[in-house]
């Protein structure tokens, strides 16, 4: 990936026009882009605010008229309670009858009650939505139903049940109870409404990319365009409000598909309520086709763009391309003399005035340059034999340096011979590491070849010794053992034996004198001299 990367900026520096138009096209394009997605953004925006409200409207609407068709169920029902409850039952029969040609297809059955809860008639739908005929119960018989209904016969309420299924159609149906009341008398007129009524409702109301649904106060289905949701719980989601009777919004997903909705509650004594639900995805088509059209403009309008810079900044650098091949050509040959055109007026022919100029100058600075190398290569030259006379001259001395601290060398140590088999070696002044091994070299050197048999070292003039120096002079007369000799370390002053003492020098091969008297004198003793 590094090298496509390293490819493509060769090929993009290797041009001033791609260096110009690429981040011009660059940055327009992502200006536009910013400008689509924030134009996406508002619309998106707007088309959900307008959508909620429009969903927001469609579900008040929706609880308005399923709310109004109940509150025209009960003050129809109390425009014939004088009727119904008159002291002959053919006119409370008729009273019944005219109620249910009102709403023929709603209606599953009417009872009326008298004001001791008992049964006085029952009118029952016909099999084809038609109406049925009246039928007295003589003598009345006590209304059975519900606790909740019979607890608001009692009181003289209106109530209005959960949805009940009926044992043998399954039909689903809610039952009202209307209390009737006039001077003379009282009663209660129960009608069993065909849930079914409400389903034509809903699918009535048009709702875009969704559906218009009737719940109960449990939250469960009671109508939808997809009969097979009838009966089911409504999104958790929506649950909430539905409890709490608000009207509020939510989102979810049913079935892999996500939902926008709002619920409604119902206004008076119903508590039921409309759920407007809708397809999310569907609803905000209009802004993925704002989207799209947005991105295909931005498109051409890039392609647009990066043409006419391209032309134009090809136009703009047409001239700076001749110049660059004049310039080219003046490199290839010598600059002497040569010149670049100046038939422009703008910034380029500026250029070319500046450009002639330098090579004014550079041409007199090169005739100089030539000059000044001429001299200073006979100054080199000269430098060059100067600095290999004085060389050799350094090199004589340094060889003479090296022989006169040889011959130091071999003054400050030298080899005395006392007898036949005994030597002496004086040390005079400070001994460094080096001085100590070219002493052992020296001694065990004259042992071999003045056949030595004592060799007597006199430190009286070393001022100290160091634990390096001290373990050479144990080499020494281990080295002088192997060759036959023995070595004698004199001139031992007490803080010299301390140091010896403190340092742990391994003293067996090596004999020691305080004077070089008592060295001699101990030399004597190992040649048999005395």
């Amino acid at each position: 990936m590094q090298r496509v990367w390293q490819r493509l900026y060769a090929w993009w520096h290797a041009s001033l026009r791609r260096q110009l138009v690429l981040p011009v096209v660059l940055v327009a394009l992502l200006g536009s882009l910013v400008a689509g997605a924030f134009t996406v953004t508002t619309a998106r925006r707007v088309v959900q605010r307008q959508v909620d409200a429009e969903r927001i409207k469609l579900a008040r609407l929706g609880a308005d008229e399923v709310s109004q068709l109940f509150q025209d169920v009960i003050d129809i029902a109390r425009l014939q309670q004088r009727q119904m409850l008159s002291s002959t039952a053919a006119d409370q029969a008729d009273a019944l009858v005219a109620l249910q040609r009102q709403f023929p297809e709603a209606y599953s059955s009417l009872l009326l009650l008298d004001d001791q809860g008992r049964t006085l008639l029952v009118l029952s739908r016909g099999s084809t939505s038609t109406v049925g005929t009246p039928q007295v119960i003589d003598p009345p018989q006590p209304f059975v139903g519900a606790p909740e209904l019979l607890a608001a016969i009692r009181a003289q309420q209106v109530y209005v049940s959960p949805v009940d299924y009926q044992s043998i159609t399954s039909t689903p149906v809610v039952t009202v109870a209307i209390p009737l009341i006039t001077s003379a008398a009282e009663g209660t007129l129960v009608i069993e409404v065909d849930a079914r009524y409400f389903w034509k409702r809903s699918d009535t109301l048009d709702v875009e990319a969704g559906n218009a649904v009737i719940v109960d106060e449990q939250g469960v289905i009671l109508a939808h365009p997809d009969r097979q949701r009838i009966g089911q719980p409504v999104d958790p989601a929506l649950q909430e409000f539905v409890r709490s009777r608000t009207l509020g919004s939510a989102r979810y997903t049913a079935e892999d598909t996500a939902y926008v909705a709002t619920y409604a509650p119902l206004l008076g004594v119903m508590r039921w309520g409309v759920v407007i639900e809708q397809d999310r995805r569907a609803i905000l088509t209009p802004v993925r086709n704002i989207a799209q059209t947005l991105l295909l403009i931005i498109g051409i309008g890039a392609l647009v763009v990066g043409l006419l810079l391209s032309l134009l900044i090809r136009a703009m650098l047409r001239p700076v391309a001749a110049l660059s091949a004049q310039a080219a050509a003046i490199s290839a040959s010598d600059a002497t003399g040569q010149t670049f055109a100046t038939l422009r007026k703008d910034e380029l022919g500026v250029l070319a005035v500046s450009l002639n100029q330098m090579l004014a100058r550079l041409g007199a600075a090169q005739t100089q340059v030539q000059q000044l190398n001429v001299g200073l290569e006979q100054q080199i030259a000269d430098r060059t034999a100067e600095l290999q006379a004085a060389l050799a001259e350094i090199q004589a001395r340094s060889q003479q340096q090296e022989q006169l601290l040889a011959l130091v060398r071999r003054l400050s140590m030298p080899i005395i011979p006392i007898t036949d088999a005994i030597v002496v070696a004086p040390l005079v002044g400070e001994i460094s590491a080096a001085r100590a091994q070219e002493l052992i070299g020296i001694l065990l050197k004259a042992i071999e070849q003045q056949q030595v048999r004592v060799a007597i070292i006199d430190i009286t003039g070393v001022p100290v010794i160091d634990p390096d120096i001290a373990h050479a002079f144990v080499r020494l007369a281990y080295g002088a053992r192997l060759l036959g000799a023995s070595a004698i370390l004199a001139g031992i002053r007490p803080e010299i034996a301390q140091v010896l003492v403190t340092i742990d020098v391994d003293l067996v091969a090596l004999e020691t004198a305080a004077t070089l008297a008592q060295g001699f004198a101990r030399a004597k003793q190992l040649t048999g001299q005395v």
